[in-house]
């Protein structure tokens, strides 16, 4: 690294770093009141943790130690030194010498080794109800066959798993590159495991700690400890955090605050008008099935604030498996452009459909800021055009960060932008109008539309 770059980082404050990254107000370096694992509300009573990197460094002073200290059935700890083994145990006898536990040298990168570990688990236990990954060199691997065996032995039970990433899953350096997409791998997988009813699977941040593969020149900005990564671990694998499966999240953060934010929006997402069925009615607002749906659509009109400094703005639908509890799900994938810049954007979100309410979505967005934020959205109405193409118009409650909005979305043959005359326009609305009767907020919200800009007739964003 050149000297102009280094006197550059050395000018910068120590947590510069974690500001540039923060999703909450408060951040954190250290051990605070709501990851301390002598909490009650944090025990791990009864329970069988499973432990993988846990001869050193962020796995020995902060996964096993802060663990032991919720007082767990047993941890059985893992790595390939059996001699560093020896030492995590008495680290953890020291603290709490109730906890059992269980040392298994183990090569998390071969199939073999991982599934005598999870043998000597079964024999020995029946059950491991917790899997923290954190075997950090070899990443991808190694956390795939552990969750292989993980769950086969979880079955139908409940159980956590919270996998050691990285703040670098979301650069790109060139000269880290694979590091970096190991990390976003992991990730990726979290959101694909989510799914499952009965666990718990979180990708964290443990935050920026020396150890060895901090370079020199990063040193001064390594001041979190073990005790933060390892605090918040056990947080995760509680009741109350339940909420972050899928997510990814840096220890950083406050989950004081996140949980906040998270009560927030229940109160406000819990206040839905009522469904809007009218099978006399001409404009059709019982839900389209999922093939209809399906496509790149336009937003032609809005009442949205977000969407005023915008333009060739779409959203493209393709439906994904059903999730765990059989409720259908669409991917969603937004693309759009400012008024005065040429560079596109992209928003991506999975949809999950409502039990019993064929027209209702809650969308979740997947990115490291979005991916906290939910928005229920309803289908008010839609039909055709004449000429050949749709419209529909989607109904987005309030939330924390918007307010409740309406977007009128069109789309012609094959997907390309379908213009709306003025006379369709006015059509459409007074059909909807009909449907709002009995509900002034969304008569108001129609009154509020504006028009969306689109550079011609075939045109659309594209990355």
């Amino acid at each position: 690294m050149d000297a102009q770059t280094i006197n550059y980082l050395n000018s910068l404050p120590t947590d510069y770093w974690i500001q540039q990254e923060a999703f909450t107000k408060t951040l954190h370096r250290d051990e605070y009141d709501a990851i301390d694992p002598t909490s009650p509300s944090l025990s791990q009573a009864g329970k069988v943790i499973v432990v993988t990197g846990a001869s050193q460094g962020i796995g020995k002073e902060g996964i096993v130690r802060q663990f032991a200290r919720a007082k767990p059935k047993a941890i059985v700890i893992a790595a390939r030194n059996a001699d560093k083994l020896e030492e995590t145990e008495a680290l953890a006898l020291g603290i709490e010498p109730t906890v059992e536990i269980v040392r298994v040298p183990t090569d998390v990168t071969s199939e073999d080794s991982v599934k005598n570990l999870f043998d000597i688990i079964q024999q020995k236990f029946g059950k491991a109800d917790v899997l923290v990954n954190n075997a950090g060199e070899v990443n991808v691997k190694g956390v795939l066959l552990m969750t292989k065996y993980f769950l086969r032995l979880l079955g139908d039970a409940r159980g956590s798993i919270v996998n050691i990433s990285s703040q670098a899953a979301w650069n790109e350096p060139e000269v880290s590159a694979g590091y970096c997409l190991s990390k976003l791998a992991i990730v990726k997988l979290c959101r694909q495991m989510s799914g499952r009813p009965n666990l718990t699977v979180v990708a964290l941040h443990p935050g920026t700690i020396k150890s060895d593969i901090v370079p020199e020149f990063f040193l001064r900005f390594a001041e979190d400890t073990p005790a933060l990564a390892g605090g918040t671990a056990v947080w995760l694998t509680t009741e109350e955090a339940r909420f972050m499966s899928g997510r990814f999240m840096s220890a950083n953060c406050s989950s004081s605050h996140i949980l906040l934010y998270i009560s927030t929006m229940a109160v406000i997402t819990s206040l839905r008008l009522p469904v809007l069925y009218d099978s006399a009615a001409s404009v059709q607002h019982s839900g389209p099935s999922i093939d209809w749906l399906s496509g790149r659509w336009h937003i032609s009109h809005s009442s949205l604030p977000m969407w005023r400094d915008k333009r060739n703005c779409t959203v493209d639908y393709a439906p994904l498996a059903p999730a765990a509890s059989m409720l259908p799900r669409v991917d969603d994938m937004v693309h759009y452009q400012m008024l005065n810049s040429d560079s596109v954007s992209q928003i991506h979100a999975i949809n999950t459909g409502w039990k019993g309410n064929p027209a209702g979505w809650t969308w979740r967005g997947t990115g490291w800021i979005t991916q906290f934020i939910s928005c229920d959205w309803e289908i008010f109405g839609y039909g055709e055009l004449s000429g050949g193409g749709h419209w529909m118009i989607m109904h987005f409650r309030a939330t924390w960060l918007s307010k409740a909005g309406l977007d009128l979305f069109t789309r012609g043959v094959d997907g390309t932008y379908r213009h709306l005359e003025e006379a369709e326009y006015t059509s459409i609305i007074e059909e909807v109008e009909k449907l709002a009767t009995d509900h002034p907020e969304l008569s108001s919200l129609i009154s509020e539309f504006r028009r969306v800009q689109n550079d011609g007739a075939n045109t659309r964003a594209t990355p």
